[in-house]
């Protein structure tokens, strides 16, 4: 786990390259928690090694799988 901040982002669906990114990361509810039925967000954490860059994937708001 990152010793800095963790940002929860929210994405929004069907706009920019969401459809392509929900293709390639073969998410088969979108961008909803298949369990829970809520709306998963981006967490980030920032990379030490690189200022202004993230280490980022999807998680759960609910039960905190991430994705």
């Amino acid at each position: 786990m990152s010793d800095g901040p963790i940002f929860k982002l929210s994405i929004r669906d069907r706009e920019g390259d969401s459809d392509a990114f929900i293709e390639h990361a073969r998410l088969t509810r979108r961008l909803w928690c298949p369990a829970c039925e809520v709306e998963l967000s981006l967490e980030m954490m920032p990379k030490a090694d690189k200022p202004g860059w993230y280490d980022a994937h999807l998680v759960c708001p609910m039960c905190g799988r991430e994705y």
